[in-house]
């Protein structure tokens, strides 16, 4: 498994996580929501600059 494969679950169960906060919290803008949608945010970014360092890499 490649490091964008793994960055691409954590995403998806991050965003999961982060979906069933939100139906549960009356509060979206609780701390606990926050710091879990920056970490999303966060992954996703990641996610981005891996797949294009690995666009450069296969350019000649």
């Amino acid at each position: 498994m490649n490091r964008l494969e793994i960055i691409r679950i954590f995403i998806e169960s991050r965003k999961k996580d982060l979906d069933k906060l939100i139906m549960a919290e009356d509060n979206l803008l609780s701390s606990e929501v926050l710091n879990l949608s920056q970490e999303v945010d966060l992954l996703i970014s990641e996610y981005y600059r891996c797949m294009k360092k690995a666009a450069s890499d296969e350019t000649p």
